[in-house]
């Protein structure tokens, strides 16, 4: 078994699982793409063989530390999301750049996950640049983006950039079923995923996504008055 079997279909995949193999790692990747191109599954896969110590640089996906990377709980593997719309700049200049400069933990890395950097304002991407100009050895960014043209060139420059494309609906049926689900439920995961096998891989196996998309399904039939409509609002935000 291999951590790169999460994200088999995944054309960028291959060449990224090759480059980081051959010990070719930049201080920093792009990895753009449309919603439903697991982007994020991508990124966490190379964090993950980037730190495995029983395969280095290939990932086992069974040691313990492959399976804190997949399930973000490694000590120097560190995702960095919006805080509503943003991305603030506080975030960067009081967690990300310090945390750049310590030592790891345990990893042969640290690295910094970014989901959608597109929502890094202006001068959170800017405060990000001298770190991405001048990156302390060991030290790795992947950062992830739907909107490449909301994200600042001078950023774009610093990355090595990987253009990802969402799976075939066909093609995430038949990793559904070779994990065991049933074709049914394989079907409609895919159908429903866009493109993204993480997702698919939710839908297909996680009963709370499940149920959460079957009550919210159904969630419409039950308005019948604005009390119900305040009700299912809440039940809406509690959940996310």
């Amino acid at each position: 078994m291999s951590v790169w079997d999460h994200v088999a279909g995944v054309q960028a995949a291959v060449m990224l699982r090759s480059q980081i193999a051959a010990g070719d790692v930049p201080h920093a990747w792009l990895l753009q793409g449309p919603a439903g191109a697991s982007k994020t599954a991508v990124a966490v896969t190379m964090a993950a063989a980037l730190e495995c110590p029983v395969e280095p640089l290939e990932g086992c996906g069974e040691c313990s530390s492959c399976l804190r990377v997949r399930r973000r709980r490694h000590p120097d593997v560190h995702h960095i999301v919006a805080e509503g719309p943003l991305i603030p700049v506080d975030t960067i200049r009081e967690f990300v750049i310090p945390e750049a400069n310590r030592s790891t933990f345990e990893g042969s890395y640290k690295v910094f996950i970014i989901e959608e950097a597109e929502r890094m304002n202006p001068a959170a991407q800017n405060a990000l640049l001298k770190t991405l100009e001048e990156p302390q050895p060991g030290t790795i960014f992947i950062l992830t983006c739907d909107r490449d043209e909301e994200l600042l060139e001078t950023v774009q420059s610093r990355c090595q950039v990987i253009r990802l494309t969402p799976l075939s609906e066909e093609r995430i049926v038949q990793l559904l079923e070779k994990e065991g689900a049933d074709h049914a439920s394989a079907l409609v995961a895919a159908r429903i995923s866009e493109g993204d096998v993480n997702r698919a891989r939710a839908l297909a196996f996680e009963e709370a996504a499940r149920e959460r998309r079957s009550a919210w399904i159904h969630l419409a039939r039950r308005i019948e008055t604005p009390a119900d409509a305040l009700d299912a609002a809440q039940e809406i935000l509690e959940e996310a």
